[in-house]
């Protein structure tokens, strides 16, 4: 009889036992972004010739988004191009003189100063030609970038620039595009308190729904938790938690407002 009061003092102690994941019911507010997106300036200055891009087109990786005027940059690889021609042949000249002055030198009817110049002059101009092989290489790379091509196979979510427009290249360039990936299936991030966060795992279905849409929940599935909380100051900390969902129907937007909760 002790016994069983005891026991029965030590559950009402403990309250009552919840299975794994029961305090994880949300529900939850988000909004969808894509599950991945990417931003874009220029990586060169210049007048923009053309855009062949509007928001919404789907791009292939290695499309091309916009062209920025190559006229500065095309020339400028065609003095780099003669300058090497000219470093060579100079290199060409100082090397036959070096062999020159070394069978000189060899006979002994010259002094190894003017060796020593010869191999001084040879070197100077090897070394010049060097320089402007990477001059050349330089100006390849930069009339490339003006070209601006699609990073990955998307969606034009963003363009912020128009033919005429004039965009600088700095440690700041301004945004031209914004791409993000096909919308087949897009992501809904919220932010979820620690004891809930607890009861979540990835892998996890919830249910999702949209405030513009009246139709039954979406199936969506826990694709990651964040480990640190979204602001660490907070008493009571938050964690984000992604939530990918499908999107069949091709209506769902990044920016729209989704509830997350438990089956």
């Amino acid at each position: 009889m002790k016994r069983a009061v005891l026991a029965s003092l030590v559950l009402l102690a403990l309250g009552p036992v919840e299975a794994v994941g029961q305090a994880a019911q949300g529900p939850w507010e988000g909004r969808l972004e894509a599950r991945r997106a990417l931003s874009m300036g220029a990586q060169v200055s210049g007048p923009v010739a053309e855009v062949v891009v509007e928001e919404g087109d789907r791009v292939k990786e290695g499309e091309l988004l916009a062209r920025i005027d190559p006229s500065s940059y095309q020339a400028a690889l065609a003095k780099a191009e003669a300058r090497l021609e000219r470093a060579e042949a100079v290199a060409k000249e100082s090397s036959r003189e070096l062999e020159r002055q070394q069978k000189i030198y060899d006979r002994g009817l010259s002094a190894q100063h003017d060796l020593e110049i010869a191999q001084r002059d040879a070197d100077r101009d090897r070394a010049a030609v060097e320089e402007a092989r990477a001059a050349v290489r330089q100006a390849r790379v930069d009339l490339g970038y003006t070209e601006i091509r699609a990073p990955i196979d998307g969606v034009v979510v963003k363009r912020n620039v128009h033919p005429g427009e004039t965009v600088i290249a700095n440690l700041r360039p301004p945004l031209l595009f914004r791409l993000a990936t096909s919308a087949e299936s897009l992501d809904v991030v919220v932010n979820v308190g620690e004891e809930q966060v607890a009861g979540l795992g990835e892998g996890d279905e919830l249910e999702v729904t949209f405030p513009a849409f009246d139709r039954n929940p979406l199936r969506g599935e826990v694709v990651r938790i964040g480990q640190a909380p979204v602001d660490a100051q907070q008493e009571e900390p938050r964690y984000p938690v992604r939530v990918r969902v499908p999107n069949p129907e091709g209506d769902l937007r990044m920016g729209m407002r989704a509830r997350v909760a438990a089956p």
